[in-house]
């Protein structure tokens, strides 16, 4: 980039390079058997993928390592090496798999960085856009779902007969046995392996430390790893006999993943994948020239089943009742995950309401007047809080991939902005009419609804694209001031599965649809956000002017020169402990491990839960705005109460400790202590009226008041959030 005149040259300098580094990987690899070195390649790239001491960064890399060293070999021409083999036996590649290695490196550290290339990156938020749906491309694998939520989608998305056959018709097979075929060729690998090492181990067991190592060792490994693609080369007959499956059902799902390189130079197919057209993230299995196969990775094989089905629906227009069942689906399922982190919402499913039709004659102001039906995917209240859904079940189009700027935008639209819109329809209609006029003629009433969020929940993982918000703002793809969280369903699965009370999932919602929070953390991928919030928070220092809309008191000029953006935060890392319990829950690590908790202090998080015990109004905002509060605050107000009991068991008088809480500091907090002879009643209505002349005073319209008895226990909360025209959702 320091060399060149503008992006365009330096972007012709990096394919140069990319193609000189994929011819040394190809020279490299030239005299041997391209299935050898790739299986070698392979193995040497997984080798250390154990679950006790899994990592996110160091794994994801080497798995695209193997891709890339799949998709260059693939395409040189021949399988065959040039050097001739000895004994019947291929040539041994192992003498030159680091150096293969390096190269592939080369590669990889070479053409990840294309996307930095794009004209205007830095200035135009479509181009980092454009670079994150290109980068999704190219760690597709690595940003993927559990695995047992992949098949868990499968399930929900193909259990059914007619779609079954629908399959059939397609693609010679259903998904169920297209997973039966694709997880015996795993099986059948994996045994091979165990064969070939098996003497290895039983040498290694018979061993004692300090002996010198036996004589037989060197041809112990000679064996195992000789000829190493024999060992994954697919055989139809054995993978009929191990899928318990037809001849030629076999065959047809392994051409439905087979990758055609033909017409592909090693250059070529380096530069394709590195511009986003991964032709492995659907076909994950290598052909070469006498029709023999190979599976590239493991990995890919179970990722590839939805995406590979659909595109061959399409291709024999079969694809309606499919589609049906997949929005179907997503609504359900968001909502499932939704309820089980707001035990106690109130939920309301795919229903219609009516809005004011901008094409009337007259201007429809009345609800009981309105003529426009529309639908929601669903609603969720609890306590004042209202969750607007709205599920999309579009896919991303492969030109879409490539970072194709109109057709991304196109596509983005359909999912993200149209989302955004129908929550903004619902959001209007509870802020300005505080109720909804259902289809049937009913009227739902929201009047105790003082916030609203809004989540778009996607089938599609969106990865890095969704984690720039303030980039999909300055793109036109968001345009309303109420930004909806834009959330995959499987990364929703996950933040559903670890957040343990209603707070925490309100924090986040708070917290990930601030308006400048994507300008300060920048992240890869949505969970990266959610575990870098539970660690240290995802605080952004709100704007005076957004401070003086949100309170009556006009900031200051010198508070509006004070204030500067901050400086971007690159969140990384951290999934490591998630991936950790993820394995020790499903069997596949034997070290037990924790899940991820909320880094809060233990006294404050036993009142977030006693006020969702007692469930009095406002113990879920209010709860939440505790949460919010910095380490330091957060141990004063856990201990608050208790020091408060002890001061009125001394004196025998009432105390109180207030506070403004909240990252917009909005909200008026009391802590108040009963005293010894008070009765609960007079102490509820002293504090009633306190909270109000405080609430008054400061001119805020969200105020809580907490009790403590004698013994700091919590007992009562009082809150205010004043009318539906005070109080701005």
């Amino acid at each position: 980039m320091a060399s060149s005149s503008d992006s365009s040259s330096a972007m012709t300098l990096a394919e140069e390079d990319l193609a000189a580094a994929v011819s040394e990987l190809v020279m490299l690899a030239e005299p041997y058997d391209a299935f050898d070195v790739l299986e070698l390649i392979y193995l040497r790239n997984t080798a250390a993928a154990n679950p006790e001491s899994w990592g996110e960064t160091r794994h994801e890399y080497n798995v695209l390592v193997i891709e890339l060293t799949a998709l260059v070999l693939g395409a040189r021409g021949a399988r065959q090496g040039s050097l001739p083999g000895e004994n019947g036996h291929r040539a041994d590649a192992r003498p030159v798999l680091e150096q293969v290695q390096a190269a592939a490196e080369k590669c990889v550290n070479i053409g990840s960085m294309f996307g930095l290339f794009l004209p205007d990156y830095t200035i135009d938020p479509m181009a980092r856009i454009r670079f994150s749906s290109v980068l999704r491309e190219i760690f597709f694998v690595r940003t993927l779902p559990y695995p047992h939520m992949v098949e868990d989608t499968l399930d929900a998305l193909f259990d059914d007969p007619a779609i079954e056959e629908d399959c059939r018709s397609a693609v010679g097979a259903t998904p169920t046995q297209i997973r039966r075929v694709l997880s015996a060729a795993l099986r059948l690998h994996i045994a091979a392996w165990r064969e070939r090492l098996e003497p290895l181990g039983n040498l290694a067991q018979a061993w004692k430390p300090g002996t010198p190592m036996p004589d037989m060792l060197g041809g112990h490994l000679d064996h195992a790893f000789r000829d190493p693609a024999d060992a994954s080369v697919l055989n139809f007959s054995v993978l009929a006999a191990e899928s318990k499956l037809e001849l030629d059902t076999v065959r047809a799902v392994v051409d439905l993943f087979t990758l055609d390189l033909a017409g592909k130079t090693p250059s070529d197919a380096a530069r394709d994948f590195f511009r986003g057209r991964s032709l492995l993230r659907t076909r994950p299995i290598l052909r070469d020239a006498t029709g023999n196969r190979v599976v590239v990775h493991g990995a890919l094989l179970l990722h590839a089943i939805r995406d590979r089905i659909e595109e061959e629906l399409k291709r024999a227009g079969l694809a309606a009742r499919y589609s049906k069942r997949r929005g179907e689906y997503l609504e359900s399922a968001a909502l499932t995950l939704l309820t089980a982190s707001l035990p106690d919402a109130t939920v309301y499913q795919a229903f219609q309401y009516f809005v004011p039709d901008p094409d009337a004659r007259v201007q429809q102001t009345d609800p009981a007047a309105f003529t426009k039906l529309v639908e929601a995917d669903g609603l969720l209240l609890i306590d004042d809080v209202a969750i607007i859904v709205e599920a999309k079940a579009g896919a991303l189009t492969p030109l879409s991939r490539t970072g194709h700027s109109q057709r991304l935008r196109g596509d983005l639209g359909k999912i993200v902005t149209a989302a955004a819109d129908q929550a903004a329809r619902v959001r209007d209609r509870i802020v300005h009419d505080h109720g909804l006029r259902l289809r049937d003629g009913s009227w739902l009433d929201l009047r105790p609804v003082r916030e609203i969020h809004a989540i778009a929940v996607s089938l599609e993982d969106l990865s890095g694209m969704v984690t720039l918000t303030a980039d999909l703002v300055y793109a036109g793809l968001l345009t309303s001031p109420y930004l909806p969280w834009t959330v995959s369903l499987h990364d929703l699965r996950v933040i559903s599965e670890v957040v343990a009370r209603p707070a925490e999932l309100l924090l986040y919602l708070r917290q990930r649809t601030a308006p400048d929070v994507t300008l300060k953390y920048q992240a890869i991928d949505e969970l990266h956000l959610f575990l870098h919030m539970y660690r240290k928070g995802l605080y952004v220092e709100p704007h005076p002017e957004l401070l003086r809309r949100e309170q009556p008191q006009p900031s200051s000029v010198g508070d509006r020169g004070k204030y500067a953006p901050e400086e971007t935060e690159m969140v990384s890392g951290g999934v490591a402990e998630l991936d950790a319990w993820y394995f020790s829950q499903r069997g596949t690590r034997s070290t037990p491990a924790l899940r991820p908790t909320l880094n809060a202090d233990p006294a404050l998080l036993e009142l977030v839960d006693a006020l969702a015990t007692n469930g009095e109004p406002g113990w879920l905002s209010i709860g939440t705005t505790l949460l919010e509060g910095s380490a330091k605050t957060q141990q004063q107000w856990g201990a608050q109460g208790l020091v408060l009991a002890r001061r009125s068991v001394q004196d025998g008088q009432p105390h109180s400790y207030t506070m403004i809480g909240g990252d917009r500091a909005d909200t008026l907090l009391i802590w108040a202590s009963q005293d010894p002879v008070q009765s609960a009643a007079l102490a509820e209505q002293n504090l009633r009226a306190y909270l109000a002349a405080e609430m008054h005073q400061k001119r805020l319209t969200r105020g809580a008041a907490m009790l403590f008895d004698t013994k700091g226990r919590f007992i009562r909360l009082i809150s205010d959030s004043g009318s539906p025209s005070q109080t701005p959702p």
